[in-house]
């Protein structure tokens, strides 16, 4: 792997990681606003209704 090949995937990560902690400060920030969780089986069920509406 070349010096320049090293730079650009360390500097492709750090800007991945940055995008991912933006992304969790902004979905923490809308569940302290509204803090209500779903189950997996909640969320199949409300897709499947809406699913079913929409055919």
């Amino acid at each position: 792997m070349t010096v320049s090949e090293l730079l650009r995937r360390s500097v492709m990560e750090r800007i991945e990681d940055e995008l991912d902690l933006k992304t969790y400060e902004e979905a923490m920030a809308e569940y302290k606003k509204n803090p209500v969780t779903y189950t997996l089986d909640e969320v199949i069920e409300e897709q499947e209704r809406r699913f079913r509406l929409n055919e």
